[in-house]
C-alpha cells in the first residue's frame, strides 16, 4: 500500500507539472511562425529590385530552415514531455530478442493466454507492440489501425529506403500490382547486402502478398476487439501457416493495441506494461520505431535474458540494444535508473545460468553487481515468481527514484531549449548586422525626412489649437446651450408624463396595486416607502438620457479633432472619419516599428474620453431626490418621522397618489432646474479633454522625437509620393526589423537566453 500511495503521488505531482510544459510548447510553436514569417520578409527585401545587391548577397546566408530544425526537436522534446506527464499510468517496457522468454513474463504479469500475446520457440510471434493495463473493470483489446496512407509512410517507405527503391506506391491497388526486384542481384550495387538485403526484400514481396489478407483493416481510427479475437491482430503467422502459404498478416494494418485486464499480482493501480517487439530482430527502421515508443511511453525499461545454449552470454547484440535504451534514457542521468536487465531462469544455478550471470556481471557492471545496471532474476513462466522477484522490486525502485528522473527529463529538456534560444539569437544577431550596414538612408532623404516632420508638428498644432480655443469658448462664456436645455426638458417631460400615468401603470392599476399590498400589510408605509423608492430611481434614470446628447457632443468633439489629422496624415488613416480615424492613428502608432509610446498613449486615452449623467452630473444633483424617502428628519425636533400615513382604504389609496405625485414632481422639477444650473459643465468637460489631449500630444517630453519616428515608420502613408526607392526599401528592413523584434520578444520571455 506504502508503494500504492507513493506511485499515485507521483502521478498527481506530474500532473501538476503539465501546464508548464504546456505553455513552453504553445511558445515554441509561436516561435516557429515568427520564424517563418521572418524568412517571408527576408526573401521580400532579397528580391526587391532597389535593394542593394551587396546586401542581397549577404541575405542569401540567412538560412531559416536550420532554425526551424532547431525548433523542431525543442518541439519533439517537449511533446515527449508532455506525453510523460499526461500519462495516467506508470509503464514498464520489456525488451528482448526472440526467444527469451518475453512473451511468457507478460503472460505472467497480465494474466492473459497465448490467444493474446502469443508465445513459441520457433520463429518470432509477436508482431504489433501492445500496452498491457492493469484494470479492474474491463477485459478488452483497442486496435489503433492504419490507413493506407499511413501503412505507406511508416511500413512501406523505410523498407523502399532500406532498398534504395523508388517511393512505394501511392494507392492500395497500385501496391498490388507493384514490380518488386525478383532477387537482390537486381537492387542498386549501393544497397545489397547479403546480411540484411535479401531478408527485406523478402518481407516486402510477403507483405504484398498477403495484401488481401489485410487490406480491410486499412481504415484508420481504432477498434474493438474481444481478447478471444486478438491473437490474429498481434501474432506473425506459424510456421506451418506459413509453410502452407498465403497465410494472413493482418497484424500489418495494427499501428498499436492497448489491453486492458487484471493483473493476477497486482498491488499497485495505474500500471502498464509495455510490449517492445522486434528488438534484435530484422526490420527497417525498427531502431527509430522502437526509439519513438520508448520516449513516449515508458518510465524504465526490462531487458530479458534467458541461460539457453548458443546466448547464456552478454553479446554484440546485447549492447546494441543497450546503446538504443540509452537514447531513449534521454536526460536520465543513471543507466540503472531506467534499464533492469532480467534473467529468465528457474533458479537452480544451472551451468548455463551461472554462465550467463557472471557474464553479464563482467561484460555489463565491470566485474561489480548493481554497479551499472541493475540485474534482476526469476522465473518467467511462474506469475508469483514474476511478481516477487521482478515486478514488486521495480515498483518499489519507481516509486523512490521517478520523481528524479522526472526532474532530470524536465531539467534536460530546459537545458536543449534554452541552448537553442541562444543559437537563434545568433542567427538574429548576425542578420541585424548585415541590416546595419546596408540599411542606411541617403543624408539628403533623412533631412527632408525630418524637415517634414518638424512642420507636420507645427501644422498640427496650430490646428489643434484652434480646437482647443473654440471649446475654450465655449465653457467661458456662460451662455446657454439650447441643445442642452432641450436635452433636459425633454427628459423632464418624459418623467411627467410617466408620473401622470400612475407611475408607468396607469393609475387604476396602480391604485388596486396599492391597496392589495396595503391591505396585506395593514398598514400603508411599506408600499409608500417602496414607491418612493421606485419613483427616485426612475427619475434618476429617465435623466440618464440626458447620455444621448453628451455622446453626441463627444462624437462631434472627435469628428473636430479627427478631421485636423485627416487632413495632415495623407492615407495613413484610409479616409477614416471621426472617432474611426483616431482609433486607426493609434493601432498605427502601436504598430509603429519605432515606438511611439506616449502619442499612443494620448490618442488612446482622448477616445476613451466618457461625458455621462451618471459621473458627471447625477452626485452633483442627487440631494434634490433626498425627498423622496418615506422617513424625513424634523428640523426642530431633529427626529425621524414619516411624511404621509394614510389609511387602507381608497380614499386612504387616492390621498396616497396625490402626495406622491405632488412630491415626485417637486423632485423632478428640482432635479430639471439643478441640471440647468450646471449647464456649463458639459462644455468645461470637453475642453478639458481636448486641451489636455493637445497639451500631450504637441508639448509632453518626447512629442519632437516620437513625431520624428512616427515619420520614419509611415513616410510613404503620410506623403505618398514623396519618397520613392530607398523609402521602399526602408519599409521592407522596417518589415524585417520589426519581425526581429518579435522573435527577440519571445526568446527574452524564456529563461536563461542570454541576449
Amino acid at each position: 500500500m506504502i508503494i500504492q500511495e507513493k506511485i499515485a503521488q507521483l502521478l498527481e505531482r506530474r500532473s501538476t507539472q503539465l501546464p508548464k510544459v504546456s505553455q513552453e510548447i504553445t511558445r515554441w510553436e509561436k516561435l516557429a511562425k515568427d520564424v517563418n514569417a521572418l524568412n517571408d520578409v527576408v526573401v521580400e527585401l532579397r528580391n526587391y529590385s532597389a535593394t542593394p545587391d551587396a546586401l542581397k548577397l549577404e541575405l542569401q546566408g540567412f538560412k531559416s530552415d536550420e532554425i526551424l530544425r532547431d525548433i523542431a526537436k525543442v518541439s519533439e522534446l517537449l511533446h515527449i514531455l508532455e506525453a510523460r506527464f499526461s500519462r495516467k499510468t506508470i509503464n514498464i517496457g520489456v525488451s528482448g530478442r526472440a526467444r527469451v522468454g518475453k512473451s511468457t513474463l507478460l503472460q505472467s504479469i497480465s494474466g492473459l493466454s497465448d490467444e493474446q500475446i502469443p508465445t513459441g520457440s520457433g520463429l518470432p510471434v509477436t508482431a504489433v507492440r501492445s500496452r498491457i493495463f492493469h484494470s479492474h473493470l474491463h477485459q478488452r483489446a483497442t486496435l489503433t489501425l492504419h490507413t493506407y496512407q499511413s501503412f505507406r509512410d511508416e511500413i512501406l517507405q523505410p523498407y523502399h529506403d532500406e532498398l534504395g527503391l523508388l517511393a512505394p506506391p501511392f494507392s492500395v491497388r497500385d501496391f498490388q500490382v507493384f514490380s518488386y526486384p525478383q532477387s537482390e542481384s537486381e537492387l542498386d550495387p549501393l544497397y545489397r547486402d547479403k546480411h540484411t538485403s535479401v531478408s527485406i526484400l523478402r518481407r516486402l514481396k510477403e507483405m504484398q502478398d498477403a495484401l488481401s489478407s489485410f487490406e480491410q483493416d486499412l481504415t484508420g481510427g481504432e477498434r474493438s476487439v474481444g481478447l478471444a479475437d486478438l491473437r490474429q491482430y498481434v501474432a506473425y503467422p506459424t510456421n506451418e501457416q506459413v509453410a502452407a502459404g498465403h497465410c494472413s498478416r493482418r497484424y500489418l494494418a495494427v499501428k498499436d493495441v492497448r489491453i486492458e485486464c487484471s493483473f493476477p499480482y497486482a498491488q499497485v493501480d495505474h500500471v502498464g506494461i509495455i510490449d517492445l517487439p522486434g528488438l534484435g530482430e530484422l526490420a527497417a527502421n525498427a531502431e527509430q520505431y522502437h526509439l519513438a515508443g520508448l520516449q513516449n511511453e515508458v518510465d524504465l525499461v526490462l531487458l530479458i535474458k534467458r541461460p539457453v545454449e548458443g546466448l547464456a552470454y552478454w553479446g554484440r547484440e546485447d549492447g546494441a540494444t543497450t546503446n538504443l535504451l540509452d537514447k531513449a534514457r534521454g536526460f536520465i542521468n543513471n543507466r540503472r535508473d531506467f534499464v533492469f536487465i532480467v534473467l529468465n531462469s528457474s533458479g537452480n544455478n544451472t551451468p548455463l545460468e551461472i554462465s550467463l550471470r557472471d557474464d553479464v556481471c563482467r561484460q555489463v557492471n565491470d566485474g561489480i553487481d548493481g554497479k551499472h545496471f541493475q540485474v534482476l532474476q526469476g522465473n518467467a513462466a511462474d506469475p508469483k515468481s514474476v511478481y516477487d522477484t521482478i515486478l514488486e522490486p521495480v515498483l518499489a525502485h519507481l516509486a523512490l527514484r521517478l520523481p528524479i528522473m522526472d526532474d532530470e527529463i524536465y531539467e534536460g529538456t530546459i537545458r536543449s531549449f534554452v541552448a537553442v534560444a541562444n543559437k537563434i539569437g545568433h542567427h538574429l544577431s548576425n542578420l541585424e548586422a548585415m541590416l546595419k550596414l546596408a540599411g542606411k538612408p541617403s543624408s539628403s532623404t533623412s533631412e527632408d525626412l525630418e524637415f517634414r516632420s518638424s512642420e507636420l508638428r507645427r501644422d498640427l498644432a496650430g490646428e489643434l489649437a484652434q480646437v482647443v480655443e473654440r471649446y475654450q469658448g465655449f465653457a467661458r462664456s456662460g451662455d446657454d446651450d439650447p441643445e442642452y436645455i432641450k436635452a433636459v426638458e425633454d427628459s423632464f417631460t418624459t418623467i411627467e408624463k410617466w408620473m401622470e400615468n400612475g407611475f408607468g401603470v396607469g393609475p387604476e392599476v396602480w391604485s388596486k396595486n396599492a391597496l392589495r399590498q396595503m391591505r396585506v400589510d395593514r398598514n400603508s408605509s411599506p408600499f409608500t416607502a417602496q414607491e418612493m423608492n421606485r419613483i427616485r430611481v426612475e427619475i434618476g434614470k429617465h435623466f440618464c438620457n440626458l447620455d444621448l446628447f453628451f455622446t453626441s457632443k463627444v462624437n462631434q468633439l472627435w469628428s473636430e479633432t479627427a478631421l485636423v489629422f485627416e487632413k495632415n496624415f495623407g492615407l495613413l488613416l484610409e479616409d477614416k472619419k471621426g472617432v474611426e480615424a483616431l482609433n486607426t492613428l493609434a493601432n498605427a502608432l502601436s504598430d509603429a516599428y519605432e515606438s511611439c509610446p506616449n502619442l499612443t498613449v494620448a490618442i488612446k486615452d482622448f477616445i476613451n474620453l466618457k461625458l455621462e449623467y451618471r459621473t458627471q452630473l447625477h452626485p452633483r444633483v442627487r440631494r434634490e431626490l433626498d425627498g423622496l424617502n418615506l422617513q424625513i428628519i424634523d428640523k426642530e425636533s431633529g427626529k425621524y418621522h414619516d411624511q404621509i400615513v394614510v389609511e387602507v382604504s381608497e380614499s386612504g389609496v387616492g390621498e396616497l397618489l396625490k402626495f406622491l405625485t405632488q412630491i415626485a414632481q417637486q423632485a423632478a422639477y428640482r432635479t430639471k432646474k439643478s441640471l440647468i444650473q450646471e449647464r456649463s459643465t458639459p462644455a468645461l468637460v470637453l475642453h478639458a479633454a481636448i486641451e489636455q489631449f493637445e497639451d500631450s500630444i504637441i508639448r509632453s517630453g518626447d512629442s519632437e522625437k516620437e513625431f520624428r519616428r512616427l515619420s520614419r515608420s509611415y513616410r510613404n502613408e503620410i506623403w505618398p509620393g514623396v519618397f520613392q526607392g530607398i523609402e521602399e526599401t526602408n519599409a521592407k528592413f522596417a518589415k524585417v526589423e520589426k519581425a526581429l523584434r518579435t522573435i527577440r520578444n519571445s526568446l527574452s520571455a524564456m529563461n536563461g537566453v542570454s541576449q
